[in-house]
């Protein structure tokens, strides 16, 4: 089973794609372990349109704690208090709230074997960490996931 996180983007276009009863369905056949940290459940929760939100919210992920936890950013239970090396590596010079909460996203992709994403620029980053981690769209993931779910 390959443990999987989003980032929010991904979420998106995953409901873009029609594809959340896709993403569920792997996890009941045990092919992906979807993961997702308060960062996105509370990207997703503000979302305007209702309908949207709904759909991205059927998607199932286990809750996991951030990495690393950030003033004004962590929710208390939700993060750990760790070092935060990697996600500041990942942040750079840039010290927007979006790359922050990007970052602690990617931080905890570290630790998963695909990290989905449609933005390049923290596509890019999480890239230049050298992880092990394999880096996808969410085109490529579908296509990804489709294949396995035919095997």
């Amino acid at each position: 089973m390959k443990q999987v996180i989003f980032d929010t983007s991904a979420y998106n276009n995953i409901v873009n794609l029609g594809k959340e009863s896709l993403v569920n369905n792997a996890q009941e056949r045990k092919i992906i372990n979807l993961k997702q940290t308060h960062i996105e459940s509370g990207q997703i929760s503000e979302t305007q349109d209702e309908e949207r939100k709904i759909k991205m919210l059927s998607i199932e992920a286990e809750h996991v704690p951030t990495e690393a936890a950030v003033f004004g950013v962590s929710k208390y239970g939700a993060a750990k208090f760790g070092s935060g090396n990697k996600m500041e590596a990942m942040i750079g010079e840039s010290k927007r709230l979006g790359t922050v909460k990007d970052s602690m996203i990617a931080d905890v992709a570290l630790l998963t074997d695909i990290f989905v994403s449609d933005d390049d620029r923290q596509r890019r980053r999480f890239l230049a960490t050298n992880t092990k981690t394999t880096v996808m769209s969410t085109n490529e993931f579908v296509q990804w996931l489709e294949n396995q779910m035919q095997s």
